[in-house]
């Protein structure tokens, strides 16, 4: 028998992003290094807010502010 119960997962406040505000980061300007044919790059992780469409954003983690393979 199937009901429509609500779940304590539907009844918790869905604001699961809260504790990570304001943690939005400035890229970080990529810095190179070429050695011969070896070529060094640093990259730094950090927490961006990405835009998925127009007004809707989420918080990623990014290398210099930029998600990979975007």
């Amino acid at each position: 028998m199937l009901t429509n119960e609500t779940t304590n997962a539907e009844k918790t406040d869905a604001n699961l992003i809260e504790p990570h505000q304001d943690l939005n980061q400035p890229p970080v300007p990529l810095e190179m290094e070429r050695d011969g044919t070896d070529v060094y790059v640093k990259l730094i992780s950090q927490i961006t807010d990405i835009e998925i469409e127009p007004g809707n954003t989420y918080k990623a983690w990014t290398f210099n502010g930029a998600v990979p393979g975007h």
